[in-house]
Order: structure tokens, then C-alpha cells, then sequence
């Protein structure tokens, strides 16, 4: 006897109504084919890594484009020193506040508490109504990754000293996102600029003629609105007029030292509330572009 196979017709229906079917059974049911392709993440990595190179390789091409590549590298470092001093000047700032009490050395102390996670990003959403990237680090890998956690731009491998600290690292970087799903060997990231990501409690800072910042008095909320960008919603004062377009993410539990999420680029006052402005932000660099990223691990 044969077997009489479905036509294509048939079999494509039959696929789409698995398909639906898959589509509403609930996540706990499902959630376990995720851990089968978790492997297929290392796949991915190596791709990405391996185009990532290429287009390094063709833009070093040519005298021009080496000078110029060479310009925008010596930009990028401009700007990730200044991000350094400006962090590393609201950490002392900080400290010498708490050496006032008794408790200030042990709350120094708590620095050992905290390390960064060294994670490869993976592959990139992509949906359009997404922000979002994963990374080649889970819930099995050494310093497990944990839903919440900050992650930030990280260093490429070449651009790392290998005698700098974690946290002079961290210093000369920014916030990026959260950590919103782990797996086992791979955690999804939600950007900042996704616009389902939570609105967050930012300040604005100005920069100092010594390159430090002063950060404002009062607090602002920073909303996602996709495609790379992110709102500071109805602020009272139009900080971008005022030159305080550094925005900083205030330390919290999570969070062991105030960081630098972006920049105000643009300013519109609302029309139904005249003495309120929307400003715009954008981050420091292209989440896209990077091969590696620092999730900040806090021991509870």
C-alpha cells in the first residue's frame, strides 16, 4: 500500500492551523521549546560576529575611509572619557557626602557586591514594534543574569584595558536597557528608546567648564517612543535651552552609582500646557552596533 501525501495546498493549511493553535496555548506550555534552540544562539553570535568584522574590514578600506574611521574612533573615545569624568566625579561627590556619618566606610564597602557580567550581544529584534537585543549570557552561565538587572554598552575586546577595573569599565559607558527574559544560555534585553519599556525616574545635568556635572534639582520622567528614541515627558523646564542635556539614571538598589542614559537633543514646548516641554533623547551610541554589552550584577 502507499502513503498519499497531502498536496501543498493541504499541507500549507495544515500548518497555518498548527500554527494558530501554537499561537494560543499559554506561554507555560510552550515556554519549553525555547530551551531546544537555545544552542542556535551560539549560531547566531558567530554570524553576527563574523558580518560585524566584515563591514569593519570594508570601511578600513582606502586611505579615506581608514582616516575617517579612524576620526570617528577618536570621537567615540572623546566622549567615553567625558562620560567617565562626569560619572566619576558624581561617585566622589557622593562619597563625600556619606563619609559625614558613621556608616560612610561600610557603605563603601558595599561596592564588592556588585560585578559586571561580560555578555556578547546575540542577535537584534526583529520586529519593527520591538527595541530589543539578545545576549549570549542565561540563567546557567557564570554570574547568572536575572530579569531586571541594568545592562550597558560595552567595550569590544581590542578596546578594553585590561588594567582598568569593573568599574572604571562601567564608567566610561551607558545604560542601554533591562534584562527582560533569561533562558539558560541566552537573556533577552529591552532597550530604553522600546516603547513598552518602563518610564524611568531620570535628571538632567549640565556640564561644567572642568567637564563634571551638576546635576538638576528636580526629577523628570523618561518614557520609550521607538525607533532609537526616548521623551522626557512634560518637564517644567526647558533644560535642552538651558544647556543640561546630560541625562543621568539616579543610583537606586539595582543600581550602584547615578549613570548616564543619553542626551537631550531637541526641545518642543506643548501647546495645551505652555509652561511644560517635551524634550528629546537619544543614546549615546547605536545599540545595534555593539558585540558587547555590561549587565550589572547586584548581590540581594
Amino acid at each position: 500500500m502507499r502513503l498519499r501525501l497531502p498536496s501543498r495546498s493541504a499541507a500549507f493549511v495544515i500548518l497555518m492551523v498548527g500554527a494558530a493553535l501554537l499561537a494560543l496555548l499559554p506561554v507555560a506550555w510552550t515556554g519549553w521549546v525555547r530551551g531546544v534552540v537555545q544552542p542556535l544562539g551560539w549560531v547566531q553570535w558567530t554570524l553576527s560576529s563574523t558580518v560585524r568584522g566584515a563591514d569593519a574590514s570594508l570601511r578600513s578600506v582606502g586611505g579615506e575611509d581608514c582616516s575617517l574611521e579612524h576620526v570617528r574612533w577618536l570621537e567615540a573615545e572623546h566622549e567615553g572619557l567625558k562620560r567617565q569624568l562626569g560619572h566619576q566625579q558624581l561617585r566622589i561627590a557622593g562619597l563625600e557626602e556619606r563619609v559625614t556619618d558613621a556608616t560612610g566606610l561600610r557603605e563603601q564597602l558595599r561596592d564588592e557586591r556588585v560585578w559586571l557580567i561580560i555578555a556578547p550581544v546575540v542577535a537584534h529584534d526583529a520586529s519593527p514594534r520591538r527595541e530589543t537585543i539578545t545576549i549570549g549570557r542565561g540563567s546557567r552561565s557564570a554570574g547568572p543574569v536575572r530579569v531586571g538587572q541594568w545592562v550597558a554598552a560595552g567595550a569590544r575586546l581590542a578596546e578594553r584595558d585590561p588594567e582598568e577595573t569593573g568599574r572604571e569599565l562601567l564608567m566610561r559607558q551607558w545604560l542601554i536597557g533591562r534584562v527582560c527574559e533569561v533562558w539558560p544560555y541566552k537573556s533577552r534585553v529591552q532597550l530604553a528608546t522600546d516603547e513598552q519599556f518602563e518610564p524611568l525616574v531620570v535628571r538632567p545635568a549640565k556640564t561644567l567648564a572642568d567637564g563634571t556635572w551638576q546635576p538638576a534639582e528636580q526629577d523628570c520622567a523618561l518614557i520609550g517612543c521607538g525607533s532609537g528614541r526616548m521623551l522626557i515627558d512634560r518637564a517644567t523646564v526647558d533644560y535642552y535651552a538651558t544647556g543640561a542635556t546630560t541625562v543621568l539614571v539616579p543610583a537606586s538598589a539595582d543600581l550602584p552609582a547615578a549613570l548616564t542614559i543619553g542626551r537631550i537633543v531637541s526641545s518642543q514646548p506643548i501647546a495645551e500646557a505652555p509652561l511644560h516641554y517635551d524634550l528629546e533623547v537619544r543614546p549615546w551610541g547605536d545599540p545595534r552596533r555593539l558585540s558587547y554589552v555590561y549587565v550589572i550584577s547586584v548581590e540581594p
